[in-house]
């Protein structure tokens, strides 16, 4: 049964959600930003991507709308809160440690959040990479 059958359909009719069917297939959760990990396919880093996103689920449960995970191309990995990159291994230089990643994070969606031991007393190691670094 498809899209235009289900909400036709005189079972679901009157279902409150039958013009939006795609409502009922995925939750959703709109107060909550969402963080895209982009990775590249061919380079083989999607174990990477998904420990990250176990990291970051697990760390930010209530916070987080969700962590999606987007196969690319061309040696991407880019982590992004909304449309905010906060990690890019090309411009930031490899991949981030989890720490430093979770951070940034925390800084965009949840700023008074404590990360407990993960939380250094000095900032100075999670400063961006500065304007003149290839």
């Amino acid at each position: 049964m498809g899209p235009a059958s289900w909400a036709s359909c005189t079972a679901h009719r009157d279902h409150p959600r039958a013009s939006g069917w795609h409502n009922l297939l995925v939750p959703q959760r709109q107060d909550h930003p969402i963080v895209t990990i982009r990775y590249c396919g061919g380079c083989r880093w999607l174990l990477r991507a998904q420990w990250y996103q176990g990291e970051l689920l697990q760390t930010f449960t209530d916070v987080l709308g969700g962590v999606l995970l987007v196969p690319s191309s061309g040696a991407m990995f880019r982590i992004e809160v909304g449309e905010v990159t906060v990690w890019n291994r090309k411009s930031d230089g490899g991949f981030p440690d989890i720490t430093v990643l979770k951070r940034r994070v925390r800084d965009l969606v949840a700023p008074t959040m404590s990360l407990g031991h993960s939380e250094p007393s000095d900032h100075a190691t999670d400063r961006a990479p500065s304007a003149d670094r290839e």
